[in-house]
């Protein structure tokens, strides 16, 4: 198991760090949580290749965190071989106008032999393959409070997630943004 950074600033680039997004390898599948721009580009650059790409999960839908969608997208499904299915696991209020989004700049999610899904977010099982396997959880990052979570595909009502991941006997805590819940507590939730 590895962890590359691929951007460690929220809110806005710095001269020395991009906008939120982490890569998982497990084994010979990558999983990508967050896709701040310009995640695709750092990609690229470090050698990494796109065909192992498995899922990516959004824990929230703030500009840093989805930024880089469009292009990762774009490259992904300009691939041809191998054939690949890549599970975009997002917030459910975001579903279908990213989805919308996507489509309108002429990417075809779902012709030829690469297939991007996209799987609206809820707590509990999120995504589960043969290396790992991941739940979300509530973050009080846009609402503040873990007692009032916002369930449902109403846009902006607030959505925000965290990530557990377990693979290789590890359990693994991807939080997303926690500023509007640092109290002593922010991550028992995970």
């Amino acid at each position: 198991m590895r962890l590359v950074f691929l951007g460690t600033s929220h809110g806005s680039h710095t001269p020395s760090r991009y906008n939120s997004s982490t890569l998982l390898e497990v084994n010979d599948s990558h999983y990508l949580i967050d896709c701040g721009e310009p995640a695709t580009g750092t990609l690229v650059r470090s050698r990494i290749g796109l065909e192992r790409l498995r899922a990516l999960f959004i824990t929230h839908l703030h500009a840093d965190h989805i930024g880089g969608l469009a292009q990762l997208t774009n490259m992904l499904v300009k691939r041809s071989d191998p054939p690949q299915v890549v599970q975009y696991c997002l917030p459910e209020e975001g579903a279908a106008s990213i989805e919308q989004y996507l489509r309108t700049l002429y990417l075809n999610l779902d012709g030829g032999r690469i297939q991007v899904q996209l799987h609206p977010v809820r707590p509990g099982p999120v995504y589960e393959d043969e290396q790992i396997t991941v739940s979300a959880r509530y973050s009080a990052h846009l609402t503040g409070s873990f007692d009032h979570p916002k369930l449902g595909p109403q846009p902006c009502s607030g959505q925000s997630f965290s990530y557990l991941m377990e693979a290789e006997g590890k359990r693994l805590a991807f939080s997303g943004d926690l500023s509007g819940a640092l109290r002593s507590h922010a991550l028992d939730h995970l």
